[in-house]
């Protein structure tokens, strides 16, 4: 049986069963992590191969996480968006409307970028998520909307994540699987998703043991992101 990684990042790879048999089987194999578009041919002893013992092992599932990851401290990273142009903080670390209510989004920092603005990489890295379907008019202050925005989100070199959220209707300047450079514009802002406002929502991630993504906090090249409160002004030459 083969099994590929579709993503140009890490997922750990493994099967979930209570068959003690299927796990004596496994336990060499998996986990398995398996890098960018990898694949990993998963073997099974002849005796379990045949249709009739296959039956007998179920239920199994498949199951896939992001790998784990540490950051790497010494970064800084670009603020995202043009060089020359400034933006003001509408919502810092911990932010009341959005962020302090969730792991994931708590260290985000939302800039007030205007519909058709451009958004650049905050990072070299690589396209592993984007969403460009919504409309700009499908947008709301309610939770509601959440899934309604449209956004990018990279992968870097040290297994961390970065999202670009509240883009417009076909907001994409770049493909899934693409590799960008820091600075280089990926995006226009739209007014999409859970938002009272146009703004730009950026959000830096590591993936934990339990699968899950988790806000870090973020260091700009500029300013460190825990010293920028909401009305502050910040850009870059």
């Amino acid at each position: 049986m083969w099994v590929k990684n579709p993503l140009a990042g890490p997922l750990v790879f493994t099967v979930r069963t209570d068959n003690d048999t299927l796990k004596a089987a496994l336990a060499d194999q998996l986990p398995v992590v398996l890098g960018p578009y990898e694949t990993f041919k998963l073997v099974l002893p002849p005796e379990l191969e045949s249709p009739a013992i296959r039956s007998e092992l179920e239920p199994y599932s498949f199951w896939s996480r992001m790998q784990p990851a540490v950051p790497d401290t010494s970064v800084r990273y670009v603020l995202p968006f043009p060089r020359g142009k400034t933006h003001r903080v509408i919502q810092a670390y911990g932010g009341k409307f959005s962020h302090r209510a969730s792991p994931f989004a708590y260290y985000a920092i939302d800039f007030d970028l205007a519909v058709g603005d451009t958004i650049c990489a905050a990072r070299d890295g690589v396209v592993v998520g984007l969403v460009e379907e919504n409309r700009n008019w499908v947008h709301g202050p309610d939770p509601k909307y959440r899934e309604y925005a449209n956004y990018l989100r990279l992968y870097h070199a040290d297994e961390i994540y970065t999202d670009y959220v509240h883009l417009k209707y076909k907001g994409a300047l770049v493909e899934m699987g693409d590799t960008v450079r820091a600075g280089q514009a990926i995006g226009i802002s739209g007014y999409t998703g859970f938002t009272s406002v146009p703004h730009l929502h950026f959000n830096v991630m590591r993936p934990t043991d339990q699968g899950t993504l988790e806000g870090i906090p973020v260091r700009f090249e500029q300013i460190d992101g825990k010293d920028l409160q909401e009305g502050d002004r910040v850009g870059h030459d």
